[in-house]
């Protein structure tokens, strides 16, 4: 892990709105990221490896403080995963606006709905686009929103979303301030049969 995306929306080191946690992310392969959050109704965090290419979701439990420079990451468990078909679908249109530098407006439609996104994004030394915002049930519209707005990028630069407003119209507003923090930190998986096998099962 190359790359540490921390929220501080307050001091306790909120991602988004709700869920304290840290995110890690793999800038050599963006597909892969580890957050670290809150479990409601149980003490301590727990943190979850997330490998998109592979399809897979690895958990572990966090034993040491989240002060620490990196955490002490206990392995539970690893499973396999689909995307549901219908779900995330998209079939709208999008519409990207540069509102000054550096600041863009991206609105989606779909159907009697609308997602607006606002970002201030800043240059970066490694591209930190990837799975760092989302809409809730939407993956692949807010992947097409992110690849309109890279259309209007320089293609030689990379870019970080610094600050960032999520809009459901109708519904929720939501506000995130994000800082990025290089850091080199390895995660270890068992070397089991199942572990292996699910590895070996890379997929493009």
């Amino acid at each position: 892990m190359r790359e540490q995306i921390k929220s501080p929306t307050d001091r306790s080191w909120f991602f988004g709105d709700s869920v304290p946690s840290k995110r890690y992310i793999n800038s050599k392969v963006p597909g892969i990221s580890l957050s670290i959050y809150k479990v409601y109704g149980k003490e301590g965090h727990e943190a979850l490896l997330y490998d998109d290419n592979r399809k897979i979701l690895h958990y572990f439990e966090v034993k040491q403080g989240r002060n620490e420079k990196h955490p002490d990451l206990h392995y539970l468990r690893s499973n396999r995963f689909k995307y549901p078909k219908k779900v995330g679908a998209f079939d709208g249109k999008v519409h990207v606006r540069k509102i000054k530098h550096n600041v863009y407006e991206i609105i989606a439609e779909v159907t009697d709905n609308k997602y607006k996104l606002y970002l201030n994004i800043e240059e970066s030394d490694d591209d930190l686009t990837h799975d760092l915002l989302s809409f809730d049930g939407a993956s692949n519209l807010t992947k097409k929103m992110i690849s309109s707005l890279k259309v209007n990028l320089d293609p030689e630069k990379n870019y970080f979303f610094k600050e960032y407003v999520k809009q459901y119209v109708p519904g929720s507003t939501f506000h995130v301030v994000n800082e990025a923090v290089k850091t080199e930190f390895t995660v270890t998986l068992p070397d089991t049969k199942r572990t292996r096998k699910l590895m070996s099962k890379f997929k493009d």
